[in-house]
């Protein structure tokens, strides 16, 4: 009865234990599940991220080849430039070595004729400095003389003007007078030797 008894109780608890295992087990199998269908999840979300790249790639491996055939072409372009860059280039070397001596010569004749010409231009210069020197009290001079022959000038233009003042007096106040004739003779003789007239002479005329 106690073998009985105690092969119950073993049974019991390895039933226990496999119901343990079990729940285990389901919690094993719920947590693969999730996992799996997380990455399941996860490789939808590769296989987009695939399919982008893959289309990018495409976009790109369409430029490269577009690139490339560029590349190509512009090689093939400068292929065909080289030779006649090659030419001109000898062209241009031809000149240079045809010009080189040439240059060469002219500048020595330049360096000679300034060689020549640089002494006389220093005694030339010397000779205006000296002239400038010589020349400038001798202006200041002639600028004195002009300002003083211009204000004599100005004095003997105010003398006309008046003496001219003075004829029209003259005339207006003798055209009535007897003998007028020879009192104009009078002042044309006395403004020759004296240059001038006074009011008293004149008065002393028309008294006469």
């Amino acid at each position: 009865m106690l073998d009985l008894r105690s092969k119950i109780s073993n049974l019991e608890k390895d039933l226990n234990e496999s119901k343990s295992n079990l729940e285990k087990t389901k919690e094993s199998l719920t947590n693969t599940t999730e996992k799996l269908s997380s990455t399941e999840k996860e490789k939808g979300n590769l296989g987009e991220e695939l399919n982008k790249l893959k289309s990018e790639k495409s976009d790109v491996d369409g430029k490269l080849s577009e690139a490339e055939k560029k590349v190509s072409e512009m090689e093939s372009k400068i292929a065909e430039l080289e030779p006649k860059i090659s030419e001109k280039e000898k062209e241009i070397a031809s000149i240079k070595a045809d010009l080189e001596p040439k240059i060469a010569e002219k500048e020595k004749e330049i360096a000679s004729i300034k060689a020549d010409l640089e002494p006389k231009i220093a005694e030339k210069e010397k000779e205006i400095e000296s002239l400038k020197a010589n020349i400038g009290p001798k202006i200041s001079v002639k600028d004195t003389e002009i300002a003083s022959l211009k204000n004599d000038l100005e004095v003997k233009v105010n003398q006309i003007n008046e003496l001219n003042d003075k004829i029209s007096s003259f005339d207006a106040q003798i055209s009535g007078v007897e003998g007028a004739p020879n009192v104009v003779e009078q002042i044309k003789d006395i403004m020759k030797r004296k240059g001038f007239l006074s009011d008293r002479e004149f008065d002393d005329l028309l008294k006469h």
